[in-house]
């Protein structure tokens, strides 16, 4: 599931916050896309993966985001 939704102007940014590593995660974001269209994606968790430019979504640990939490808004 998508625990947060952010809307920056026209963007539609989904956000979901896993404990521990990301796996699975994408599941939550495609259902969201899903019914809400091509919303941008971000998934904090414990550790930071690489970026998943097929899936164009944005991977954040917990440190990343507490650090600069605009982050999710580049």
């Amino acid at each position: 599931e998508v625990d947060y939704i952010v809307q920056a102007g026209n963007r539609l940014i989904a956000i979901e916050v896993k404990s521990g590593q990301p796996k699975n995660a994408e599941t939550g974001i495609a259902a969201f896309r899903k019914h809400y269209g091509a919303a941008e994606a971000v998934i904090i968790s414990e550790e930071a993966k690489p970026q998943d430019e097929t899936k164009n979504i944005r991977y954040l640990s917990i440190e990343q985001f507490f650090t600069n939490p605009k982050e999710i808004l580049i």
